[in-house]
């Protein structure tokens, strides 16, 4: 099956030449939706001609596994093995940077019984020569007996040769930097119609006047536009415009190329001025360039918490608390709402599942002496949105909080901070900076597309990283929060019909935030409210048997049907995160004109 030939119409951004696909802006992708494929084993053939294969990068989904990542490698295909017949999407990422892929088409070719037998055979041999055999064998199994798809490295086909390693659309390193560019410097010294915003000592890439130029082309409303940068090695990728986090702090800083000739570029002196002057404007006539086009030594300083705004009022908060096993982590997130929080009206509706721990009654005891506190038996098997639900009838809160039974307050203001965003009239849910125990990031919002649905990105970031990133020490926007910790005003969640059982246990957050999004509502993550999260200690991890794999299957198949046409596209996020993980690994195309550079 031919999806990708020379007769295809190539998308805006492509453009077909004798050499090959070239691509004209960055993040050139192919999409090719609704591919209809039977159940086995599938290779994917990417074509280059008499040039050498191309290392080609294919994202495949379907409900039943919404993220097949897979590249074709020096062999110029990959092998997958499909769980079912249906219609697939796929994505091919061409490169995130301007430049040349010599690739002719791509071919998907099911698999014969003799060519499956090879196939079999030589993955038996890498098997027994793996270090870990039984540990890659279990987690294939899991990952098929749960219904995904199952993505092998493909030797050459029998008939070819193997081709010598692949050409990429990212450009080759570059040679030593371009000099150092002052932020009042003009841009007549390096483009006469592009004005350039940087800081001292700052780098530009390569490649940046030809990616700058061909955006202002394709956006002529933008008469500013701003990219990623490096600095010390560490590539930090900036949201869009998001007048949540712009209020708190400059997060756009350097580089910002201004359109020669428009009001703007006559306007402002430096990059600190540009942003103030499109912070008035509310963002208008500002783009984002999703690729690092500076450069700098220097590491940007620790942030410093803003102060806790004041509150014109603060109206009764019912905290929803479920519960069952850990009363020891019960009792250490009880003890922080009296201890910790420092916030005048607040009742506890406490959600007991089924607690038999013989330490459970006196601790509630104990703490009903302090707390407002009500006690809600409710025995039923485990099910997050009823549990919440439920929770909810049993409030009086003007204000809801959904509290992890495994949570801790580091500071006593916290609440306060995350009520003053939850009385805006444009928010929906608003959530917190939950930390693992060592300090390193839990959650720091959710976003889509991580994983296929969703993720928590910057997840394992330690402090040292964490705390000079605007995105997550200051309050910033979100698709969408953990319900670990998650406040949302009571009319609201009664307009979404509060949380899905369907979702027993994975997504019912998710989805809930989303669902106010639909509303036209801001879901807003307060990154200076902290709080520790000893996660999934309270209840069983999610992928830790057959059936809680299939569990998260199904549950992650009905998000994505959902939900699907907002997964492929985050303003919060960005294309040069690697989707397959929550740590914030980058692309690895992304980097190629930064030697040294890492992922943040």
């Amino acid at each position: 099956m031919i999806f990708l030939s020379p007769e295809t119409v190539c998308p805006p951004g492509l453009t077909r030449t004798d050499r090959g696909l070239e691509l004209q802006g960055p993040w050139a992708t192919i999409r090719v939706p609704g591919v209809h494929l039977l159940r086995g084993w599938w290779r994917l053939e990417a074509d280059a001609g008499a040039s050498p294969a191309p290392d080609i990068e294919v994202r495949a989904s379907c409900a039943l596994d919404p993220l097949i990542v897979f590249r074709t490698g020096p062999s110029g295909s990959a092998m997958i093995f499909l769980q079912g017949e249906g219609d697939y999407d796929f994505n091919v990422v061409l490169g995130p940077w301007p430049g040349v892929v010599q690739l002719q088409g791509l071919r998907l070719v099911r698999q014969s019984t003799a060519q499956k037998m090879r196939l079999y055979a030589s993955a038996a041999r890498r098997l027994l020569s793996n270090d870990r055999p039984v540990f890659v064998l279990w987690r294939a199994i899991k990952r098929i007996a749960a219904g995904r798809s199952l993505g092998l490295a493909a030797p050459p086909p029998a008939e070819k040769a193997p081709t010598a390693p692949a050409a990429t659309a990212a450009p080759p390193s570059p040679p030593s930097p371009p000099p150092a560019i002052d932020e009042t410097q003009s841009s007549d010294n390096i483009s006469p119609d592009i004005r350039v915003l940087m800081y001292p000592g700052d780098r530009l890439a390569p490649e940046w006047e030809s990616v700058v130029r061909q955006a202002f082309e394709h956006n002529p409303e933008c008469d500013a536009l701003y990219g990623d940068v490096v600095e010390a090695g560490h590539i930090v990728p900036k949201p869009e415009w998001d007048e949540v986090l712009a209020n708190a702090c400059n997060y756009i800083g350097a580089p910002v190329f201004l359109r020669g000739g428009s009001p703007l570029a006559g306007q402002v002196e430096d990059a600190e001025q540009a942003f103030a002057q499109v912070r008035r404007l509310g963002g208008a006539g500002l783009g984002r360039i999703a690729l690092p086009l500076a450069s700098r030594d220097a590491e940007p300083p620790r942030l410093v918490r803003p102060a806790c705004p004041d509150l014109e009022r603060a109206p009764k908060v019912s905290v929803i608390l479920p519960t069952k096993y850990r009363v020891d982590l019960l009792e250490k997130a009880l003890r922080g709402l009296v201890e910790t929080t420092d916030y005048p009206d607040l009742e506890v509706v406490l959600v007991d599942n089924g607690c038999e721990h013989p330490d459970f009654p006196g601790l509630v005891a104990r703490m009903g002496e302090r707390l407002q506190l009500k006690h809600l038996k409710i025995i039923q098997p485990f099910n997050f949105s009823s549990l919440i639900n439920q929770g909810e009838r049993a409030a009086d809160g003007e204000l809801l909080l959904l509290l992890n039974d495994d949570i801790e307050p580091v500071h006593a203001d916290w609440l306060n901070r995350i009520v003053a965003s939850a009385l805006d009239e444009t928010a929906g849910a608003v959530g917190a900076r939950l930390l693992f125990p060592d300090r390193t990031i839990q959650h720091a919002g959710v976003y889509m597309g991580i994983g296929g649905v969703c993720g928590h990105l910057w997840k394992g970031t330690p402090e040292a990283r964490w705390s000079r990133m605007p995105q997550l020490v200051m309050p910033s926007t979100r698709m969408a929060v953990t319900g670990a910790c998650l406040a949302v005003r009571r009319d609201r969640f009664h307009a979404v019909g509060g949380f899905d059982e369907d979702l027993a246990v994975a997504f019912n957050d998710i989805d809930f935030c989303l669902k106010l999004h639909a509303q036209g509502l801001r879901n807003i993550y307060r990154g200076d409210a902290e709080l520790i999260h000893h996660e999934s200690q309270s209840r069983p991890v999610d992928h830790a048997t057959l059936a809680t794999t299939r569990r998260l299957t199904r549950e992650s198949a009905l998000m994505y049907e959902r939900w699907r046409s907002l997964l492929g596209h985050d303003p919060w996020s960005s294309p040069a995160f690697d989707p397959s993980t929550e740590t914030g690994a980058l692309h690895p195309g992304v980097i190629a004109p930064w030697r040294g550079a890492s992922r943040t």
